[in-house]
């Protein structure tokens, strides 16, 4: 049998886009607190539907506000990927279809109740689909038609302030393959990002010097994540498309299991999400709604199925599951050690629009 080989990395170019960037700063705090409507309203999470009686009533829950994302130019992007880490929360942007345009967005969420908007930026000829923190850089994965790029799949760092709270520069980009960069996790040294369809796979990205060192093919590869730890060393969980597997790597993209979940995450050119906890992997698998799974064995432990059958991003929260199940909104569920999911109810937002991706 043989297996892809990490170490056979395609080449990647390292672009230092400082002359020649478009990337907006914008952290005039005036202004962008207008971008912010605080709320204080309670949201309805209507229950499912149970056989038997609901042993466990769904938390209560309050929207504390709605801001209204970028414009870059007289264009309107969308939000695609959060990463909150301490009480800064990093918000990516894109616009739908063959357009190029997106944006980021730093939030003060110290206080819950009232989050505050500290820092923005935009660029017209690159979607953000997601980011991820490493020490006093974000990293943005996306596509780019920057000039100079083999491909479209890219990710850019871009300095923050010392204290996380401001976009401070452009610090370049390195070409990946494929046309999109799904997905992106950190450690201290290393990116590691999932590009998308067609010659997609898991890259691994020197922080430091942004270039490539190593490359697992995995065509449309859409999630990675570093929170499952083996013996104290973390490891690499993949989560591809059409179909739906899950593959979990060593740190430097050598194969050590993988199991395909057939009739899952089976719509081209779509949403997929992995969140961790401890052994239990949280999957937003698309038509196959969320899965439930050991990443120990790769054992099935539960699905739950959306009621309109996209379930595009998965998060845990403790006992508490959240999934983002597009025109359906978000739908809650609790938990248990042993990774079984018993739906509670769902809620939605009055802007009527569709849940995506959740955290």
């Amino acid at each position: 049998a043989c297996t892809p080989s990490a170490l056979n990395a395609p080449s990647s170019v390292s672009v230092n886009s400082a002359d020649a960037s478009m990337l907006k700063i914008n952290n005039d705090s005036k202004a962008l607190s207008k971008r912010l409507q605080r709320k204080n309203e309670s949201v309805t999470v209507t229950p499912s539907d149970f056989s038997t009686q609901q042993s466990i009533a769904a938390p209560a829950l309050k929207l504390v506000a709605e801001i209204a994302p970028p414009l870059v130019g007289d264009v309107q992007v969308q939000a695609t990927n959060v990463h909150i880490e301490g009480n800064l929360a990093y918000v990516s942007y894109d616009i739908a279809g063959d357009e190029f345009s997106g944006g980021a967005y730093i939030i003060d969420i110290s206080n819950p109740q009232q989050p505050i908007l500290l820092s923005e930026i935009t660029l017209k000829d690159t979607d953000y689909y997601s980011l991820a923190k490493s020490g006093d850089q974000i990293f943005l994965s996306g596509a780019s038609l920057r000039t100079g790029l083999k491909s479209r799949a890219m990710v850019q760092a871009v300095q923050l302030s010392a204290d996380g709270r401001q976009f401070v520069s452009d610090q370049g980009l390195v070409d990946l393959p494929s046309f999109a960069a799904t997905d992106i996790s950190t450690d201290e040294e290393s990116l590691y990002v999932t590009t998308g369809a067609q010659d997609g796979g898991v890259a691994k990205v020197n922080a430091a010097r942004m270039e490539q060192e190593a490359f697992y093919p995995l065509e449309d590869a859409r999630s990675v994540s570093l929170d499952y730890q083996e013996d104290g060393v973390a490891r690499v969980v993949a989560f591809r498309g059409t179909p739906g597997a899950l593959h979990v790597l060593d740190q430097n993209l050598a194969p050590l299991r993988s199991r395909v979940f057939p009739d899952t995450a089976t719509v081209p050119f779509s949403k997929s999400t992995v969140e961790i906890k401890g052994d239990l992997a949280l999957v937003g698998a698309g038509d196959g709604g969320a899965l439930s799974l050991k990443l120990s064995d790769l054992s099935l432990a539960a699905t739950l199925k959306a009621p309109g059958g996209l379930t595009n991003g998965a998060s845990l929260n403790g006992q508490w599951a959240f999934m983002a199940e597009g025109e359906d909104g978000v739908s809650m569920a609790v938990v248990d050690n042993a990774g079984s999911l018993q739906k509670l109810g769902s809620f939605q937002f009055n802007n009527t629009s569709s849940a995506n991706m959740v955290a």
